[in-house]
C-alpha cells in the first residue's frame, strides 16, 4: 500500500494542474472574445432568426443591462408581453453578456419595482440572456419613471390623457361605477323607473328603494348622503340626458346608405330606450301569419329575442366615456345595423367573441340581467348565430370600424315583402320553400279563393318582380325570385 502512495500523489498533481489550466483559459477569454467566435453556424436558430428580423413589438435588444429596465418591463407588461435580449446591440451585433447571480438579482429587483410587479422569466443562450416579460393581468402597470406602452419597436411614455384612455380600454376605470356627487340621489331619482325594475325583476314590493338601489350598484352612501352612480343615473334617473347627453339611441330607416327615410332619437333611461327602440323595430319589420291550434298569430320576420339581444348589447356595452357618438340603429331593406361606440377589448378577437362575455359596463349589464333582458353567461350572440343558421339566413356579421363596434343582422328585403302587397300575397312570400314551385290551382286551394282571383294575385306578383313563371311542357308553375 505504501508503494502506491507516490502514484496517487502524481495523479492528484496532474488533476490540480488541469484545473488550473482550465481556469486560466476561462479567465483569458472575455465575454466579448466569446461573442467574437459566435458565428452564425454556432448561434441557435432562435437567435439567428431574431438577428434577421431585428427589434420589434415583441423584441428589444440591449448590449448590456441598463438602469432603465423598469421602463421596458412596464412597456411590455402593458402591451402583449415580449422578450428583452441582453448581449445584442441595437444594430443587431452579438456582444454577449454573463448571466451572474448579481445580474439575476438586478433583473428581479427591476421587475418588483414596477407597480404592480411584473412577472419575468430568465433564460440564456450561451453568452446571450433572454428576459421574457409576461403581459400583466392588472394593467396599467407603472414604472418609477411613469407609464410606458410598447408601440412598434419602442417603449413610449404615455401622457395623462393616454393613460386615462388606456385604463378605460382595459376596463380598469369603469364608467357605470363612478359616483355622481354634484346632486343627491333623491333629486335625480325617478321612482317610476325603480318600480318598473321591481316588476321585471319580480322583487318584493316592501323592499326599501334606497337599499335596493345600493344592493344593485345604482347608489352609494357617503358622509351620510345618498348619491347615484353613473350607471344608476342611466337606469333610474329622471332625466339622464341632462347629465349625459351622449346616452341616446338614434333610429334610422334607410332606403340605401345615403338616403334616410325616417329618423328618431330616443332619450330617457336605458330601459325606456330599449323598449321604444324595440317597438320601433317591430313596426318596421314584416310579419307573416301562422295558424296554430285554430288560432292565428303574426310572426316577425326576425325572432323577437334576436332583436332584443342585439339591441340590449348595443346599449349595455357601449363606451359612455365617448361623448361625441351614440348608439345608432339603421334599418336597411336587406339588413339591420347596430352600431355603438367602443371597440371590443384587444384581449378578445371578434372571432372568439361567440359564447363569451365582454362587459364594459358590468353593473349596467348585471341590472339588465336581473330585469330578465339578457343572459349573464354571454351566450346571447351564440344563440342568435344558431337561430339564423336554423332559419337558413346569412350569418351575423361582427366588425370594428374606427371607434365603433358594428353588428349587421341580415333580413328579408322589403322590396320582396312589399308594403303594397295584400295579406295573401305577403303570406305567400313568407311560406316555406317547399310550397314552390306552385300552380294557379295550388294557390287557389292554399288561400281558399277562386282560380280567377288566384290568377290576378299571381299576375300582380309577377309584374312586380316577386315571382317568375316556369313552364315545363303544358304545365305552368311559379317560383320565388331570388334576391341579393
Amino acid at each position: 500500500m505504501a508503494k502506491l502512495q507516490p502514484a496517487r500523489m502524481k495523479v492528484e498533481s496532474i488533476r490540480r494542474w488541469a484545473i488550473s489550466a482550465i481556469t486560466s483559459a476561462i479567465n483569458y477569454f472575455t465575454v466579448a472574445d466569446i461573442a467574437d467566435i459566435m458565428t452564425p453556424m454556432n448561434l441557435s436558430a432562435e437567435i439567428q432568426e431574431l438577428l434577421r428580423e431585428g427589434e420589434g413589438y415583441l423584441v428589444e435588444f440591449k448590449e448590456a443591462p441598463s438602469s432603465h429596465l423598469e421602463k421596458d418591463f412596464c412597456a411590455f407588461a402593458n402591451a402583449s408581453g415580449g422578450t428583452i435580449y441582453i448581449g445584442i446591440s441595437d444594430k443587431g451585433l452579438v456582444r454577449g453578456h454573463s448571466l451572474t447571480n448579481r445580474l439575476k438579482s438586478q433583473l428581479q429587483t427591476a421587475a418588483r419595482n414596477c407597480d404592480p410587479p411584473v412577472a419575468i422569466a430568465i433564460r440564456s443562450f450561451g453568452a446571450i440572456i433572454a428576459v421574457d416579460v409576461l403581459e400583466s393581468p392588472n394593467k396599467p402597470v407603472r414604472s418609477p419613471e411613469g407609464f410606458y406602452l410598447r408601440i412598434g419597436a419602442n417603449s413610449q411614455k404615455l401622457t395623462r390623457d393616454e393613460i386615462f384612455t388606456f385604463a378605460v380600454q382595459e376596463t380598469r376605470i369603469l364608467f357605470d361605477r363612478q359616483l355622481y356627487v354634484k346632486e343627491k340621489a333623491k333629486d335625480l331619482l325617478a321612482l317610476r323607473q325603480v318600480e318598473i325594475f321591481r316588476q321585471r325583476a319580480r322583487l318584493e314590493i316592501d323592499l326599501d328603494n334606497m337599499q335596493l338601489l345600493e344592493n344593485i350598484g345604482c347608489l352609494q352612501r357617503q358622509n351620510g348622503n345618498d348619491y347615484l352612480t353613473h350607471g344608476g343615473i342611466l337606469l333610474v334617473g329622471a332625466n339622464p340626458q341632462n347629465i349625459f347627453p351622449q346616452a341616446t339611441v338614434t333610429l334610422l330607416v334607410m332606403k340605401d346608405p345615403a338616403t334616410i327615410l325616417e329618423q328618431k332619437i330616443l332619450k330617457g333611461t336605458l330601459f325606456q330606450q330599449v323598449e321604444e327602440a324595440f317597438q320601433f323595430l317591430k313596426g318596421h319589420l314584416q310579419s307573416k301569419p301562422e295558424i296554430e291550434s285554430l288560432q292565428r298569430r303574426d310572426l316577425l320576420e326576425i325572432p323577437e329575442f334576436v332583436l332584443r339581444e342585439l339591441l340590449v348589447n348595443a346599449v349595455v356595452h357601449r363606451d359612455y366615456f365617448e361623448t361625441a357618438a351614440d348608439v345608432v340603429i339603421k334599418i336597411f331593406p336587406s339588413s339591420i345595423e347596430f352600431s355603438n361606440p367602443g371597440l371590443v377589448s384587444p384581449r378578445i378577437s371578434l372571432d372568439h367573441l361567440w359564447g363569451k362575455s365582454f362587459r364594459r359596463n358590468p353593473m349596467i349589464a348585471d341590472v339588465f340581467f336581473r330585469a330578465n333582458y339578457i343572459e349573464r353567461a354571454g351566450t346571447g350572440l351564440l344563440r342568435v348565430k344558431k337561430t339564423l343558421e336554423q332559419m337558413k339566413r346569412p350569418p351575423l356579421l361582427l366588425a370594428e370600424e374606427g371607434p365603433f363596434f358594428i353588428v349587421t343582422l341580415p333580413r328579408q328585403d322589403l322590396t320582396v315583402v312589399g308594403r303594397d302587397l295584400s295579406v295573401r300575397q305577403r303570406e305567400l312570400m313568407g311560406i316555406e320553400d317547399a310550397f314552390f314551385p306552385f300552380s294557379t290551382l295550388d294557390y287557389a286551394k292554399r288561400f281558399s279563393v277562386s282560380e280567377r282571383m288566384a290568377r290576378l294575385d299571381i299576375k300582380s306578383l309577377a309584374e312586380k318582380g316577386f315571382l317568375l313563371p316556369e313552364r315545363k311542357g303544358r304545365h305552368l308553375r311559379y317560383v320565388k325570385k331570388e334576391t341579393t
